[in-house]
């Protein structure tokens, strides 16, 4: 909304609304850092050139349109919307974490692609508007890990009901352990927590749609919001996937019921953005007034 054209928007959502998927080219296949760009665009006889290779591609297997940050020709950095399908786009699904293994999160390998100058987005203006990029994308991140927090409670309570007692709770259940009952308290209570916290992080970002114009402070506590709720959907997801496995018993481990995706799953998400710079971010801003950064991993 804040670098696109309308003639550009128009386009761009056009082509979701007729089924068209966009997915992106994530960071460079070797760099120092995720902000580091080494894909670049090449002008020549008029037309421009892309050529890079990316990695933590997700989704790209299953795209129609590919959203590729490259440094222009005059020096900045522009995001290109590239056709999935053109000419010297290589997309290789070698993506082999032990979790999220159905994200597609692999090689994207960019060869003299000829893009169109049209779908480029120049960032240029992000760095210097005041936005909720950031927040919106980890917004994102949250919600996954909210749903497997959520998914792994669910198989935590059906596994329970299926489990037996330990023999000196003198229960006839497993569902009737009085430490059973504490463990999963606990796990209701944080997964609520998570929950209220993204969707007070998810209401301010609606309140902030509203605007036409956003100040930096507005934006700043949109980040801060929102690693707020990181760090507790960090914590449920991870915490509730692995005790669903300690108190459903060893039933809970065969393969057959693939309860440890969720534990999996929630190890490999919550790698993306580290909640220990979340906790440096929300004690920098509350202490010292500091914004977070303006990208899109805080």
């Amino acid at each position: 909304n804040i670098t696109g054209s309308e003639t550009q928007k128009q386009f761009i959502y056009s082509e979701i609304l007729a089924g068209k998927r966009i997915a992106n080219g994530g960071p460079e296949k070797n760099s120092k850092d995720t902000k580091a760009i080494q894909t670049t665009l090449t002008l020549e006889n008029g037309q421009y050139f892309l050529n890079g290779e990316k990695f933590y591609s997700t989704g790209t297997c299953f795209a129609d349109w590919l959203a590729i940050r490259a440094l222009h020709p005059d020096g900045y950095t522009v995001l290109a919307i590239v056709d999935r399908y053109a000419a010297g786009v290589e997309v290789i699904n070698d993506w082999n974490g032990f979790g999220q293994r159905t994200t597609a999160s692999g090689t994207v390998k960019l060869r003299n692609v000829v893009v169109d100058p049209a779908l480029f987005f120049d960032e240029r203006i992000i760095a210097d508007t005041p936005n909720v990029r950031g927040a919106y994308s980890q917004l994102l991140q949250v919600a996954i890990d909210v749903g497997i927090a959520e998914a792994a409670f669910d198989d935590t309570l059906s596994g329970i009901r299926k489990a037996r007692p330990i023999i000196d709770a003198g229960v006839e259940k497993a569902s009737e352990e009085h430490y059973t009952l504490q463990e999963v308290g606990k796990l209701n209570i944080l997964l609520d927590a998570a929950i209220l916290l993204l969707d007070e992080a998810a209401e301010y970002l609606d309140e902030l749609d509203q605007l036409t114009e956003i100040s930096a402070e507005q934006a700043a506590r949109a980040s801060i919001l929102v690693a707020e709720a990181k760090i507790y959907a960090n914590d449920a997801a991870l915490h509730i996937s692995e005790k669903l496995l300690e108190l459903g018993g060893s039933r809970a481990s065969l393969s057959q019921h693939n309860l440890d995706q969720h534990w999996r799953n929630a190890r490999v998400h919550t790698l993306h953005d580290p909640v220990r710079w979340k906790f440096h971010a929300i004690g920098d801003y509350y202490l010292n007034g500091t914004h977070p950064a303006r990208h899109a991993w805080i």
